[in-house]
């Protein structure tokens, strides 16, 4: 059985002008949308806002999820630590058996 292979889509590089259609028109430029008396300049006097009361935070509320986020990464970071302790101790003692056969090799010659 012979196939024949799938047709090709036709590729919008062959073809720019046939997507002019599909491209929105351009947007206006920033400086056809602002109006001269719409931007301050620096002689403008600008009355500061009055800003509304931040509602005050339970401060016990904050201090024990602060203490119980605490505790936790103390936990993370111990279980880390005896995690990776051994390898790490294993590992100086490897390079110091190494170290300690180049400076008596090196002291034998």
């Amino acid at each position: 059985m012979e196939r024949k292979p799938p047709p090709r889509p036709t590729s919008p590089l062959q073809s720019p002008g046939a997507q002019r259609p599909r491209v929105a028109p351009e947007p206006p430029l920033l400086t056809d949308a602002l109006d001269a008396d719409g931007i301050p300049v620096l002689s403008d006097v600008l009355e500061p806002g009055v800003l509304p009361p931040k509602p005050a935070a339970a401060p016990s509320t904050e201090r024990r999820s602060n203490d119980e986020l605490r505790n936790a990464a103390e936990l993370v970071f111990q279980e880390v630590l005896d995690e990776y302790l051994p390898r790490i101790e294993d590992e100086i003692r490897k390079r110091l058996r190494q170290r300690m056969s180049t400076l008596i090799r090196a002291g034998k010659s």
